[in-house]
């Protein structure tokens, strides 16, 4: 007698009668079957009890089959389905039959499911669920921390979300059926790479899932993929081992400064993270991390504020981590990319005799480098310029750029101090990134407005060139001869 699982049913749902007195439960079946037949290729067989009433004493036949028949179950958690002895009786139900039928993980993938319609407090969750991640149908108010629940309706609130949410929720399940499909072929996507992607501050939450769904329709295993501990030495010792089983670290650094957990005084979850990810860093050859911040934040609080200034600057606290302050599509760009390996040199220059000059600026200071690049052109250099603007310029461009030029100059005007500082990092990274040869020069241009800091400003990694009073001849000569006495 064979022991394969005879699956007739793909998706059980699960849920409180009550949370579909508006049809929302309704709803919610019927895109889940939409978006999942359109990524699995075919249609799916969801069934969810339609008859039942509440207070009901007689668990039916039908149901308990159907539970024992499908691939897939998925909870509608609700503060109404934690008061149901029918619904727990049916997420009990669920994994008695799948720890019978070839287990309750695919892989590390779990075939029980959290789509949660209204928060209820993480220890109520049922012991099944507790440690898995929710999908959230439902944000947080950041002034009065209540739910938000994200609307069905194509002009309610949060509806895109809504929609994000349900694809994310669709593309998990579409791989556990095709896992279940192919029994004894089950492959986890560890056998190529696993990435760990940190809990953020609650105002980055959308920018995370943004960043997993692009890393999971690579194909890559993102983690954590369970509910971290509250507590923080089994919080810490839960990230510790997580990091163990990924090659990369990926922080998001917001305007909060997130989380404390239980049993810590001054150090959220963010900070946490990247602590233990610049230890891993330093214990594990090819383990490498990227932290991304949004351009023009504003962190918020003097703990906040003081983790966020040691991050640019301390270099123990950064840990060789790549840091970026561009657009979150180019920095998705550059998690694939690093991910994926270098790409191929283009070598953009080779064909020409002329040294090649990266001209560095911020968009906000391209009508003024204009200058700089016409007197450099005129001289016979070759200048690439460089605005700042992702949906213009990939990162791969930039990468190609700082690898294959010559010399690079730093406009340093209107963009603040940070913004110079990572185009400094930038070329920190440049033998990683495949250069070869030695730089002609490295200079930045200061330009006004004149502030204090930019008086200030220091560094060995480049030529400082002070042009206060608009374009300044004397200032490009001095980057020329640096060139040429490099050169020769």
């Amino acid at each position: 007698m064979s022991n394969t699982p005879q699956y007739e049913t793909d998706v059980f749902i699960s849920y409180n009668h009550l949370d579909n007195e508006d049809d929302w439960v309704t709803n919610f079946h019927e895109k889940l079957r939409k978006r999942l037949g359109e990524f699995y290729g075919q249609r799916p067989k969801i069934w969810r009890d339609t008859k039942r009433l509440e207070g009901g004493v007689y668990f039916s036949k039908e149901i308990t089959d159907n539970l024992a028949r499908a691939k897939v179950f998925v909870a509608v958690l609700s503060p109404g389905y934690l008061k149901s002895e029918w619904c727990l009786r049916e997420i009990q139900e669920f994994a008695s039959c799948a720890e019978r039928s070839g287990g309750k993980l695919i892989g590390n993938d779990s075939r029980m499911i959290k789509a949660v319609k209204y928060p209820v407090p993480r220890n109520a969750h049922p012991q099944p669920v507790k440690e898995l991640l929710d999908y959230m149908f439902y944000d947080t108010d950041p002034d009065n921390g209540r739910a938000r629940p994200y609307s069905q309706e194509r002009d309610g609130y949060g509806y895109q979300k809504y929609l994000d949410r349900m694809d994310d929720l669709a593309d998990y399940i579409k791989g556990l059926l095709e896992a279940l499909d192919r029994p004894g072929e089950v492959t986890n996507v560890q056998a190529t790479k696993t990435v760990y992607l940190a809990e953020t501050s609650s105002d980055l939450a959308d920018e995370r899932d943004a960043i997993r769904r692009e890393l999971q329709q690579h194909g890559y295993c993102v983690l954590p993929d369970m509910k971290l501990p509250d507590k923080v030495p089994d919080y810490l010792n839960a990230v510790s081992e997580n990091l163990k089983r990924s090659c990369m670290s990926i922080h998001l650094i917001g305007e909060r400064f997130g989380l404390i957990p239980d049993g810590e005084e001054e150090k959220s979850i963010v900070v946490l993270q990247n602590e233990l990810a610049a230890g891993r860093s330093k214990e594990a050859a090819g383990f490498s991390r990227l932290i991304w911040m949004p351009e023009e934040l504003e962190a918020k609080g003097p703990l906040h504020q003081k983790f966020v200034s040691e991050l640019q600057t301390n270099s123990n606290i950064q840990q060789e981590a790549e840091l970026y302050r561009r657009s979150l599509e180019a920095f998705k760009s550059r998690i694939i990319e690093k991910l994926s390996g270098p790409a191929p040199s283009a070598r953009a220059h080779e064909s020409s005799d002329r040294p090649s000059i990266y001209l560095m600026c911020n968009k906000l200071d391209l009508d003024r480098a204009r200058a700089a690049e016409k007197y450099l052109f005129g001289k016979g250099y070759e200048v690439i310029v460089s605005e700042d603007s992702e949906a213009d310029q990939p990162i791969t461009y930039h990468k190609q750029n700082v690898v294959e030029c010559d010399a690079t100059l730093i406009y340093y005007g209107e963009s603040d101090h940070i913004w110079v500082r990572s185009m400094l990092w930038d070329l920190t990274k440049a033998k990683g990134w495949g250069r070869e040869k030695n730089w002609l020069c490295k200079a930045i241009l200061i330009s006004s407005p004149e502030t204090e800091h930019k008086r200030r400003f220091k560094t060995h990694e480049a030529e400082l060139l002070p042009s206060y009073n608009g374009f300044s001849q004397a200032a490009m000569d001095l980057f020329i001869n640096c060139i040429e006495r490099h050169g020769r």
